[in-house]
């Protein structure tokens, strides 16, 4: 399920946002740490001896410093950023979980389905028999016969229906889980079958 496309993506966004998030509080780290040392403070000892200016200090170094809470509000909003990142990844995760829930669910569903059709297509078909049977022997009509045959093809479309819903359940359970085939893996699959099935 880590394969997965939309899981992958969140996370690809995730790990951006974490890295715009720490890259603005770094920023802001720095903006403050020059303050402090513009006016004489340290952060350790909160010393009021003033100590030398930063390189850029002058008024346009003052402009950068003081930058009326622009490098806050960025950092704030990287933060945001991050934090709907991480929502939003949660969210692919619990998609995730929730379509291999739903296609698991269906696939026993539709097994349960199958086993109850397969015994109406041996039905229908037995019943087929009996009525060209007694069409044989004229106990009966053609029509019998042909409403006997309309029975049993409907029931073996029913049964044709349901494994190709459980072919779409299957597909759609591999594409939740992350993946499928790539022609290599289904060449080495073949390969591997081949050597089983010659021992």
């Amino acid at each position: 399920m880590a394969d997965s496309s939309d899981v992958q993506q969140a996370k690809a966004q995730l790990e951006s946002a974490r890295t715009e998030a720490e890259d603005s509080r770094l920023r802001r780290a720095q903006t403050e740490h020059a303050i402090a040392t513009l006016v004489g403070e340290q952060a350790s000892d909160f010393q009021l001896a003033p100590q030398p200016l930063p390189a850029a200090s002058g008024p346009q170094g003052l402009l950068t410093l003081f930058d009326g809470g622009l490098r806050r509000a960025q950092s704030s909003a990287a933060t945001a950023a991050y934090d709907a990142q991480v929502a939003g990844y949660r969210g692919s995760v619990l998609t995730a979980f929730q379509e291999v829930e739903d296609n698991l669910a269906a696939l026993r569903q539709l097994e349960r389905e199958s086993v109850s059709q397969a015994a109406a297509v041996t039905a229908t078909r037995a019943a087929l028999e009996l009525a060209n049977h007694r069409y044989r022997s004229g106990l009966v009509t053609y029509l019998e016969v042909v409403s006997t045959e309309n029975a049993a093809l409907a029931a073996n479309i029913a049964a044709v229906n349901i494994h190709t819903r459980q072919l779409t359940a299957s597909v759609l359970l591999i594409k939740a889980l992350g993946g499928g085939w790539g022609a290599g893996e289904i060449d080495k699959e073949v390969r591997a079958d081949s050597s089983h099935a010659g021992r």
